[in-house]
């Protein structure tokens, strides 16, 4: 019964969350002009958004799992008395 219930809820997000994107997406269609450095480059806003996301979820993700691989937490910092 708690898999039945749970699996609808995550369905139910998924759904929502989906709807969400669609709606950003179709209000976000008109061109934006982004400059980077001496490059000017013209997209969609949403493909903007999309990508500003891509990249700090990306990084976060990187990030993450860099901590995780070195095995040191920010709690275990080197104490040095003098």
């Amino acid at each position: 019964m708690g898999d039945g219930i749970k699996g609808n809820l995550k369905m139910t997000s998924i759904s929502v969350l989906v709807i969400l994107v669609l709606i950003t997406i179709l209000q976000n269609t008109d061109p934006v002009v982004t400059s980077i450095l001496w490059v000017d480059i013209e997209m969609p806003r949403a493909l903007l958004l999309f990508m500003t996301f891509a990249i700090g979820f990306g990084s976060g993700y990187a990030f993450f799992f860099w901590r995780q691989k070195t095995g040191r937490s920010d709690s275990e910092e080197e104490v040095v008395i003098e």
